[in-house]
């Protein structure tokens, strides 16, 4: 009997002690595992924030390419009187083919005009640079009736078919949806838009 007793005493002992273990094992692992998740949670932040910081860097560069096109669409009313249409052309390819080479984060960018508003015969002047393999190639393929800028929402949001054509609009810059445009790119863009506004 007493050999019974001594071997439930062990049991007993044995079972205590498997039973801190357990817990020191299984409080270890869940405060471990909340530092892991503490920590993961702390690194996803930190990447976020700098994550959003680039994106903010890149949309006011956006922005301010924008800024400037709109500010050289301008002078191309200047240019229109003192140079011919061919000129006034081949002005507005070499600035939007030097202004790209200077800004490689952008795919392209462009200068889009009401109907007849900077040439009086030309529905259309939707001059465009855009960046393709490290190389900046210019082309008036967006100028066209086929591909009618004046209908895509990236035009449209920053100036609305029914908005008074005489009237400023409320903001400098106005950002697009993203959209695929048609015209070969297929990658997902976002426009960011900026108003010449001649009263």
């Amino acid at each position: 009997m007493s050999n019974r007793i001594y071997n439930l005493k062990n049991l007993l002992v044995f079972l205590l002690l498997f039973f801190i273990a357990s817990l020191l094992v299984l409080s270890g692992g869940y405060f471990l595992s909340k530092n892991i998740t503490e920590t993961k949670q702390s690194q996803i932040r930190t990447s976020l924030q700098n994550n959003l910081q680039k994106i903010d860097t890149i949309a006011h560069s956006m922005e301010q390419k924008a800024d400037e096109l709109a500010l050289f669409g301008s002078t191309l009313s200047v240019h229109n009187k003192k140079n011919t249409f061919s000129e006034l052309n081949k002005i507005t390819e070499n600035y939007l083919t030097q202004s790209f080479k200077l800004f490689p984060d952008s795919i392209g960018g462009g200068i889009w005009f009401e109907p007849f508003s900077l040439v009086e015969n030309q529905k259309y002047y939707g001059p465009y640079a855009y960046i393709e393999k490290g190389r900046v190639y210019f082309t008036w393929d967006l100028s066209k009736a086929s591909y009618n800028y004046f209908d895509w929402d990236w035009y449209t949001v920053a100036l609305p078919k029914n908005w008074d054509r005489t009237k400023p609009r409320p903001q400098k810059n106005y950002w697009s949806a993203p959209y695929k445009d048609g015209a070969g790119t297929i990658q997902l863009l976002i426009t960011v838009a900026s108003i010449i506004h001649n009263a």
